[in-house]
């Protein structure tokens, strides 16, 4: 429960197409999994008024990665481990790290980040 006056925050980051890494990456899980849902909605969810008052703002942010953990949070993406039967996704996986070799060990991604916050009136 949250008390009156209490804060409710829901926060989404999403990685942004206009980065050749994310938009690579991205091609390979449309390629693998053509059921895959975009992860558009997520932001869409943003602007939902479960609460009066809501304020909403968002920016642009670049985040880090090394090949291994943007292989990772790949993994993590509901169009890959989520719902790709295991063929599918090892096949993926091997696409995806050999993609990843060709890309320098250190690198940035750019996100848009949405914070939405509602204030608990009762």
């Amino acid at each position: 429960m949250i008390k009156p006056g209490g804060k409710f925050i829901k926060i989404y980051l999403a990685y942004t197409l206009d980065d050749e890494i994310a938009n690579t990456s991205h091609e390979l899980v449309k390629k693998a999994n053509k059921n895959r849902t975009p992860g558009a909605s997520g932001a869409k969810d943003m602007f939902d008024d479960i609460f009066p008052g809501r304020e909403t703002e968002s920016f642009y942010c670049d985040l880090p990665f090394t090949r291994e953990s943007r292989h990772g949070r790949m993994c993590a993406c509901r169009g890959t481990l989520a719902s790709m039967d295991e063929k599918s996704f090892e096949k993926w996986s091997k696409n995806h790290l050999k993609f990843l070799d060709s890309c320098p060990e250190n690198f940035t991604i750019k996100h848009k980040l949405y914070i939405s916050s509602f204030t608990v009136e009762k």
